[in-house]
């Protein structure tokens, strides 16, 4: 079967073979420019159609239902996806928007919430609101409660009510009691409780509670995309290379392990010197580990902070020291300068500042948006590079010119159609002026 690549692909090769000719018409003469100048007019079009990059089809997961669940005796209806349950941030992914990450637990304001709008017949019991991956309906009036925790309580009822559960409830996580988790609520801190990569899913209990046991109960997991909460992001490449480029540079990446989670990757470039106070921040590393530069540490042997319980602390190199950057922590967001997709060896940064010391590291970042920790931390200094125009130039060549290199290969989709716009424009103009000396 065919694919898009493979259109792509054949459209790309006509076009070549379209240049090739007009080429070949420039060099051997005999054609009429005017008449060339068209065919290089459909050249151009046909050329930037094929090399332009194609918008992927968005495959999304619909999760919505218009199903009214009831409980056993129509004392809770509650209508999931349509006024019933909603929540207060956009979610990352269409396939699972019931889920919750890292990035929706630390939101301002308390965090994301989810709200559940429910009709309710029977008005004199209150009603609790559960997570858990048993049945929590059952196991609420248990000693142990399974695993089961309780994420929100409304003691007044009335015919319809609007239950607001903040997703840091959901995070906490205590089995050991039946009492709700304060309305003031809790601190970001609490999104750091859970170190499961894969995270954990669970079902929403919704319950009249008469003395103590569930009186009568729905259940809701989300539908098909599910509801859980997954926090922590892929684990880094084992190691990174950098090669030096002219205001970027191109890191390899080795020791990529498989993960079916993982989305990109994202490189982080600090200039050396860079402190939290030059930036007017606080420390987010202040926990008590000292971080200096090690002039015998390279970024692989300053190790992971949160596994090796290194001293260095997963400090950068000494020649490109910062304490902004550290091994096996997150990394400062502002700092990003590239991504890769998550099937790719290499990455190449945006621009850098040539002649600058820059620290490197790589983290990646799953499909509901979870930042992992960087890697080993490596140095890196872009540097202006002289190429095959220039050199040729400075050693007094007359054939003219411009292009500095033309490469066999695919280019890349960003670049190419403006370097095809570029030797078109080129071959245009040596068109005009073949046209004023035949005048």
């Amino acid at each position: 079967m065919r694919g898009r690549a493979g259109t792509a692909t054949d459209e790309s090769s006509r076009a070549g073979n379209s240049l090739r000719r007009l080429g070949q018409a420039w060099v051997g003469g005999g054609h009429a420019p005017l008449a060339a100048l068209r065919a290089l007019g459909l050249a151009l079009a046909v050329a930037l159609l094929a090399s332009a990059p194609r918008a992927s089809a968005q495959s999304t997961t619909s999760n919505t239902t218009f199903t009214t669940i009831t409980s056993p005796n129509g004392s809770i209806s509650l209508t999931p996806n349509a006024q019933g349950v909603d929540r207060d941030r956009d979610y990352y992914s269409a396939a699972r928007p019931w889920w919750i990450s890292y990035e929706d637990c630390i939101a301002p304001g308390g965090g994301d919430a989810f709200t559940f709008k429910m009709t309710i017949r029977d008005t004199s019991d209150p009603l609790e609101i559960w997570a858990g991956t048993e049945n929590c309906a059952v196991n609420r009036s248990r000693t142990d409660r399974g695993q089961c925790w309780i994420v929100a309580r409304l003691a007044q009822l009335s015919d319809t009510v609007s239950v607001r559960v903040p997703v840091r409830n959901i995070l906490q996580r205590r089995l050991d009691t039946t009492d709700p988790p304060p309305e003031t609520g809790l601190p970001p801190s609490v999104c750091d409780n859970s170190t499961d990569p894969s995270g954990e899913a669970f079902t929403f209990y919704v319950m009249l509670v008469d003395g103590g046991q569930a009186d009568e109960y729905i259940a809701w997991d989300g539908g098909s995309g599910g509801t859980g909460f997954d926090v922590v992001g892929p684990d880094p490449p084992g190691g990174i290379d950098i090669g030096i480029g002219e205001s970027q540079l191109a890191i390899s990446l080795s020791g990529v392990e498989e993960d079916t989670d993982r989305e990109s990757f994202e490189a982080f470039c600090v200039p050396a010197g860079t402190t939290f106070e030059s930036l007017g921040v606080e420390n987010p590393f202040d926990d008590g580990v000292a971080v200096e530069a090690d002039a015998g540490a390279s970024g692989l042997d300053a190790g992971q902070s949160n596994s090796s319980g290194s001293d260095a602390g997963g400090a950068a190199p000494s020649a490109c020291f910062t304490e902004v950057l550290r091994a096996g922590r997150i990394a400062p967001s502002r700092f990003g300068c590239g991504t890769a997709r998550e099937t790719s060896g290499t990455l190449n940064t945006g621009t850098l500042q040539n002649d600058t010391q820059y620290a490197v590291a790589v983290s990646a970042r799953d499909n509901l948006g979870n930042a992992g920790v960087v890697s080993s931390i490596e140095c890196g200094m872009p540097t202006e590079l002289d190429d095959f125009f220039e050199l040729y130039s400075r050693a007094d060549g007359k054939g003219g010119g411009g292009f500095c290199s033309i490469a066999p290969g695919q280019p890349s989709a960003k670049h190419a159609p403006r370097g095809l716009a570029v030797l078109l424009l080129a071959l245009a103009g040596l068109g005009l002026r073949r046209t004023k000396g035949a005048a």
